[in-house]
């Protein structure tokens, strides 16, 4: 993995200390019921990141600004 990819990733010590727990299925399982946005990677372990996980440290729910405003669409025949 490159320092740039890396960098973006929370540490695995880092999401021990976010959850809270060691465990990666203790892990999962609170950030399921936390409804923290994660991914599973091949090994089984989540896989946080770091903006997101500032966001939510902030009080900022990421899901909300990563949605558009409701009836907007992408005018996509107006592309050239």
């Amino acid at each position: 993995m490159t320092d740039r990819v890396a960098s973006e990733i929370l540490t695995p010590s880092e999401v021990k200390e976010f959850t809270g727990v060691a465990s990666a299925d203790k892990q999962l399982e609170w950030l399921k019921l936390q409804r923290i946005p994660h991914i599973i990677n091949r090994a089984g372990l989540p896989v946080l990141g770091r903006y997101c996980t500032r966001m939510l440290l902030s009080g900022i729910n990421p899901k909300v600004i990563a949605q558009p405003a409701s009836g907007w669409e992408l005018p996509i025949g107006k592309i050239s």
